[in-house]
C-alpha cells in the first residue's frame, strides 16, 4: 500500500469518525443514553488513527533510510593540492546506474567536461553501495580558486533502487565556502605528502655514494 493511500484512509477514517461524534452528540444531549457510547467510541477511532498516523510516519522515515541516497560534492581533502568531484552513496542500499544532469555544466583544468557519463551517454557508474565513492579530478586548489567566474553548480541526480525503480533529487554543490578558508585544516595529509619524496631523496644519496666510489 502506497504511503498517500494510507494517509488518504486514515484521514477518511478521522472524518467519519467526527462526523459520528457530532451527530451523536446532538442525540445525546436531546436524552438518548446510548449516544454516550457512540461517542466514546468515536473518540476511540480518533484517538487510534492519531497514534496509528505517527506510528506511519516513523515506518516512513525508516524506509526512507533504507533508500539509497547518491550526493555529489567537491573533496578537498582527500588529494592534496587537488579538487575532486567526489559522489557517495549516503543510503544504506545500493544505487545502480547514477547519472548526473549539471545545470551548469562544470570543466576541469583542461576545459573538459567532468561528468560519469560515457561518450554514448550511459552512465559511468553502474552501482555504488552504501558509503562507496567515486571520484574525478576536477583542478589544483590554487588553479581553481582563480577561475574568474562563481564555483556554484546545481543539478539532478538520477539513479535506480536495487527493484530497478527510477528515482532522483536535486542537489547543489559549492565550492566557494572553500576559498576564503584553510583547505587543510590538518597536517596529516601535507606530512603524507613530504613522506612520499623520502624514498626519492634516498636514490638520490645512493647514486651520489655509488658516483663517489667509482
Amino acid at each position: 500500500m502506497s504511503r498517500r493511500t494510507t494517509r488518504v484512509l486514515l484521514a477518511l477514517a478521522v472524518f467519519i469518525a467526527m462526523i459520528v461524534t457530532a451527530i451523536s452528540l446532538k442525540s445525546a444531549l436531546a436524552g438518548t443514553e446510548a449516544a454516550w457510547a457512540i461517542i466514546a467510541a468515536s473518540l476511540a477511532v480518533i484517538t487510534s488513527v492519531v497514534s496509528s498516523w505517527n506510528a506511519q510516519r516513523v515506518v516512513e522515515l525508516e524506509e526512507d533510510r533504507q533508500l539509497p541516497y547518491p550526493y555529489p560534492y567537491f573533496d578537498v581533502k582527500s588529494r592534496y593540492g587537488l579538487i575532486l568531484l567526489r559522489v557517495t552513496n549516503f543510503g544504506q542500499s545500493a544505487a545502480h546506474n547514477i547519472k548526473i544532469e549539471f545545470d551548469n555544466e562544470l570543466f576541469d583544468h583542461r576545459g573538459r567536461s567532468v561528468n560519469f557519463i560515457s561518450k554514448d551517454g550511459k552512465s559511468n557508474i553502474p552501482i555504488l553501495l552504501p558509503q562507496q565513492s567515486v571520484s574525478k579530478t576536477v583542478d589544483g586548489h590554487v588553479d581553481f580558486f582563480k577561475q574568474q567566474k562563481v564555483q556554484n553548480y546545481t543539478g539532478t541526480i538520477k539513479f535506480e533502487n536495487a527493484s530497478g525503480k527510477k528515482m532522483e533529487h536535486p542537489f547543489i554543490i559549492d565550492a566557494e565556502m572553500y576559498a576564503e578558508t584553510p583547505t587543510y585544516d590538518k597536517e596529516d595529509l601535507k606530512t603524507h605528502y613530504e613522506l612520499q619524496k623520502i624514498p626519492k631523496a634516498i636514490e638520490g644519496l645512493s647514486n651520489i655514494l655509488k658516483s663517489l666510489q667509482k
